[in-house]
């Protein structure tokens, strides 16, 4: 393997972290007769559908592969036409962090925190809002009820002013 980037391998898979998945994969067989003419068929699973044409040509090439698991599949054909033993390598690449399982749990996080925090912020904002307008609801209660106060001193005086009124009218129309 061919690689710019040095792959970490874990159970007998090569793992490549995302954007650094460019491989180029060589083929070799074994065989006893001299001068055989080996023919390659190979397979990426996950990437290809179907086993690629034989050819002479003992490697292939991947570049920027898409985070996921992926089984290279080759098998070799000599000169009588016998398939060889099917060889496999496992390869994985990793997702960018954004993509991960601990990015959406942050951001599901994060959102929930977002809403939580909304929610806290208006309920608080209404909670304001209405102490304020307890406060002015205190504020016009007072003034109505001096108000009132002032109303009934005043219906006190003019009634007190027209009974005072009636008495010297009755004296006056009396005297008369």
């Amino acid at each position: 393997i061919d690689r710019a980037f040095e792959p970490r391998v874990e159970d007998r898979t090569l793992i490549w972290p995302h954007g650094q998945a460019d491989i180029a994969v060589r083929f070799a067989a074994t065989t006893f007769r001299s001068g055989t003419h080996l023919q390659f068929q190979n397979l990426l699973e996950g990437y290809d559908k179907d086993w690629g044409p034989l050819s002479s040509t003992a490697s292939r090439q991947f570049t920027n592969l898409s985070a996921g698991r992926y089984t290279l599949r080759v098998r070799a054909r000599d000169a009588d036409g016998r398939m060889g033993r099917e060889a496999t390598l496992a390869l994985v690449v990793l997702p960018p962090w954004w993509q991960t399982g601990w990015a959406y749990v942050a951001g599901i996080v994060g959102v929930v925190g977002l809403v939580w925090g909304l929610v806290r912020w208006r309920v608080r904002a209404g909670e304001r809002e209405r102490e304020r307008l307890q406060q002015l609801v205190t504020a016009r209660t007072g003034q109505l009820v001096e108000s009132q106060r002032s109303l009934l001193q005043a219906k006190e005086a003019a009634e007190a002013a027209n009974r005072a009124k009636s008495a010297f009218l009755a004296s006056m129309s009396h005297e008369l």
